[in-house]
């Protein structure tokens, strides 16, 4: 029974992630209009292989430590997402160019909900593919952990996107604009990621806490912050959610330092 939940584990995550990926793909062959965007399909040939090799070899077994499946998965959509987020800003440009609001277009709309679907069908791949030598406990703690790290992942883009928030001077800033788009897809290449380990000594033990206590801080909290702060300080954005959010990335990094000083 195990066995078949393995396969069946293996097969439905990968078949989110290509369904996900094909989406994705086609809402940005629609949005630019060009047929020539459908060659990141190519990109699914790697997930594709690296399915059989996982299903066929391993017997459906994943890989400890690293998730390659998700890892070619990311590969494939974000750039996808980053072509379409760039066209739906040059959108609000030229609708400021000509005197008249942005507000939430389908072609915008469209797709910040496949980028929700795309953070939650990460956290459904956490809870399908790690095993190795991942316990049941700490799979269920793992999990809870990536559940708040998805939420304030979701939010991060709300200061591009909503319009209660944005500011025609901060998307016309496109390093601004970039680096949103980079801390967020850098954000989520966390979930391919698995520090942790039933069997371990203290030494080991002691990394590997090191380790989970950096990666979340360099990869999400602190230039989630950097950019928060950037945002109310410097565009001066008065929004309360905006507040609460960079609040709780200051106390989580601070926490995460005090941990760290504790360990050594």
């Amino acid at each position: 029974m195990e066995k078949i939940f393995h396969y069946l584990a293996a097969l439905f995550s990968r078949f989110l992630f290509l369904i996900h990926a094909v989406l994705m793909i086609c809402w940005l062959v629609l949005v630019k209009d060009n047929n020539l965007y459908f060659i990141f399909v190519s990109l699914l040939v790697a997930l594709v292989i690296e399915t059989f090799i996982t299903v066929g070899f391993r017997k459906g077994h994943e890989y400890a430590g690293f998730c390659p499946s998700m890892f070619l998965y990311l590969l494939a959509v974000i750039p996808c997402d980053w072509i379409t987020k760039r066209a739906v800003i040059n959108f609000f440009h030229i609708f400021q160019a000509l005197g008249s609001v942005y507000k939430s277009q389908d072609d915008e709309a469209v797709l910040y909900t496949l980028e929700q679907a795309l953070v939650l069908i990460l956290v459904i791949g956490r809870w399908l593919l790690p095993k190795g030598s991942i316990s049941r406990d700490q799979l269920s703690q793992l999990l809870l952990v990536y559940v708040g790290m998805a939420a304030d992942i979701m939010e991060f883009t709300e200061i591009i996107k909503e319009d209660e928030i944005r500011k025609v001077n901060m998307l016309n800033n496109n390093h601004f604009v970039n680096a949103v788009i980079l801390f967020w897809s850098m954000s989520l290449f966390q979930f391919t990621l698995t520090i942790s380990g039933t069997e371990r000594t203290a030494q080991l033990n002691e990394y590997i806490e090191l380790v989970s206590l950096l990666v979340p801080m360099l990869m999400q909290d602190g230039p989630f912050l950097i950019i928060r702060l950037i945002a109310i300080a410097y565009y001066e954005v008065n929004h309360d959610t905006l507040y609460f959010l960079t609040v709780k990335n200051a106390l989580v990094i601070m926490l995460q330092i005090y941990r760290i000083f504790v360990l050594y």
